[in-house]
């Protein structure tokens, strides 16, 4: 097994990198050139179908509000949170804001909030051992869990509301309920 595959593998079982201090972001061309590979699909995949553009940036909008929903509920939980990324595999850019890191990965299949203390294989600080994932209540566990899948109804209703704001109307009749026309 490569330990390029075994890497990646940690990341994706472990909700991001084992060790963030030991990955150094990507530098310069390097960066760069998957900034410019990740663009270069996006205006490919616009020229192909327009429809399939707005698809795919849908869903990179939902994963990142569901990433969102996880890590603003872990902050408010008080749990510790070390990584908020953008997809998956190496680093192309990051930058660090108090504890945590944000920032973008190279391949573009997902993303990521490292919380510390997922499991009980998770090496935690001593002083950070209050605020570990594993440690937390039963309701605050859960809450953080599931905040994902809650931000996915939110936006839902946020758009269903959007539709029918710009495209609804009011029609008169005499039955009570919604008329699609």
């Amino acid at each position: 097994m490569s330990d390029t595959y075994s890497k990646f593998r940690n990341e994706v079982m472990a909700g991001g990198t084992d060790n963030p201090d030991l990955e150094a972001t990507a530098g310069g061309r390097q960066a760069y050139t998957g900034l410019a590979v990740i663009a270069a699909l996006l205006v490919l995949l616009f020229m192909w179908s327009t429809w399939a553009f707005v698809f795919v940036i849908g869903l990179l909008i939902s994963i990142f509000f569901h990433e969102l929903g996880h890590f603003v509920t872990a902050r408010w939980t008080g749990m510790k949170a070390t990584q908020f990324f953008l997809f998956m595999g190496p680093k192309l850019w990051s930058f660090r804001r108090g504890e945590t890191e944000y920032g973008l990965r190279a391949y573009p299949i997902g993303a990521f909030v490292r919380i510390i203390g997922m499991n009980n294989l998770d090496e935690v600080d001593p002083q950070d051992e209050p605020r570990a994932y594993r440690n937390k209540s039963y309701p605050r566990r859960m809450l953080v869990i599931t905040a994902g899948s809650i931000m996915h109804i939110i936006i839902a209703i946020a758009l269903i509301f959007a539709v029918y704001s710009v495209n609804g109307r009011r029609v008169e009749t005499d039955r009570v309920g919604i008329e699609v026309c």
